[in-house]
Formats: C-alpha cells, structure tokens, sequence
C-alpha cells in the first residue's frame, strides 16, 4: 500500500467515526473547525454525563430494591457502585473543556483530531452501556434476581474502569492539543 493510499484509508476511518459521532449525538460538528471545537466539546460531555446520570439514577433505585429485598448482602456492593458513577461523573465534568485550548490552536493537527474523535466514540459507547447495564441491573434488583445482579455489577466495574482510563487518554490528547 503506497503512503498516500494508507493516508486515504486512515482518513475515511477518521470520517467515518466523525459521522457516528453526529448521527449519535446530536448536534456534533467536529473539532476541525474552529468556531465549533468548543460546542462539539461541551455537546459530547453532555451526552456522557446524561448517560452517567441516568446509570446512577437506575443504579440508585436498583441499591433501594436490593436493600428492601435482600438487606445489606447486595446493598455494600451497589453503594460502591454509585460512588464510583458519581465519581465518574464529577472526573468527567471538571476534565478540561475543549474551549480552554482548543480555541487557541490555530489549526489542529488532523491526527490528533482523530484521536479526539476516536475517544469521543469509544467514552459515548461506554456511557451508554453503563446506561444500559444500570437499567438491567434495576431489573434484575425488581425480579429479585440476585445471582444475576452479581455478574452485571463485575460487568458495571470494568466498563467503569475502562470509561476512568478513556478520560484520562482524552485529557492527554487535550493536553497535547493545546501544547501544539
């Protein structure tokens, strides 16, 4: 493949995660151009920290079914769980704001623009899931089924650590942005 072929293709990958972006969170423009780099920015947290607001919420009601149900057995565990959404949410909404740095770089380098892009998607896919796995625990708190909620709190820890991690990369690459 010649370096402007492996160019093209990286190029259409990079679009390609940039239109998921916008068909999933409305409003999104890209960080590209400078007059929206700090609305894309605010826009793609707000979708993060709803998910992670509607996650807590169920996570939240899921602990009150647990604790009627079950008393503390469960009830430990979920309470870890809410803390470590809300401090999430907390990290993820003081994280440095495009805006800050962004505005400022003259022209963004479009490999690190794609990088941007590709932890916006990767963090808005794991908010969702967190989302979608708050909502099944809830559930399963409301079934009672308690051997069930064991493996959605294991899977609720690791795709928090992985949203943790997916924020710090972001942040590295506003880091980076802003040192151009």
């Amino acid at each position: 493949m010649s370096a402007v072929g492996g160019l093209r293709d990286r190029t259409a990958e990079e679009q390609s995660k940039q239109e998921k972006l916008a068909a999933r969170v409305h409003g999104y423009k890209g960080y590209t151009n400078g007059g929206t780099r700090d609305e894309s920015d605010r826009i793609i947290r707000a979708k993060v920290l709803r998910s992670l607001r509607a996650a807590t919420k169920s996570v939240t009601m899921a602990l009150s079914r647990a604790i009627e149900s079950s008393g503390s057995d469960k009830s430990e565990v979920i309470g870890k769980l809410i803390f470590q959404l809300n401090y999430i949410y907390s990290a993820l909404s003081r994280c440095p704001l495009g805006q800050a740095g962004l505005l400022e770089a003259t022209k963004i380098e479009e490999d690190k623009a794609g990088e941007l892009v590709s932890q916006d998607l990767a963090i808005v896919d794991l908010a969702e899931e967190i989302e979608t796995k708050g909502k099944e625990l809830l559930e399963l708190a409301m079934r009672g089924d308690y051997d069930s909620i064991t493996r959605v709190i294991e899977e609720l820890q690791v795709i928090m650590s992985r949203i943790e991690g997916m924020a710090s990369s972001r942040e590295e690459i506003l880091d980076g942005m802003r040192g151009q």
